[in-house]
């Protein structure tokens, strides 16, 4: 019998957010991942005054999440049941673990 294989596709980094923001178990065990978390927390509850320089960082975050540990990559994917997390920005692909 063939393999399903689920994906999830990814399209802002406020969507990959949402997905990881009750995973600390996974998050805090890889530094990129919770330096976006982190950032990302700041963008969405922190002072309005600092939210486009926020936003960039965690955007630089984001765009780095393609190099993640395989290891941690493959606990997040299971974590989400699914075997692979295409992500993209603005429209565009830009990598998938």
């Amino acid at each position: 019998m063939p393999t399903v294989l689920k994906s999830l596709l990814i399209n802002t980094p406020l969507e990959f957010y949402n997905v990881i923001k009750d995973k600390p178990h996974i998050v805090n065990s890889d530094k990129t991942l919770s330096q976006f978390r982190d950032y990302m927390s700041l963008y969405i509850n922190g002072c309005n005054c600092s939210k486009e320089e926020t936003y960039r960082f965690a955007l630089n975050f984001y765009k780095t999440l393609g190099s993640l540990d395989p290891m941690i990559s493959t606990q997040l994917k299971e974590s989400i049941d699914c075997g692979r997390i295409i992500f993209n920005l603005s429209g565009v692909y830009i990598f998938e673990i």
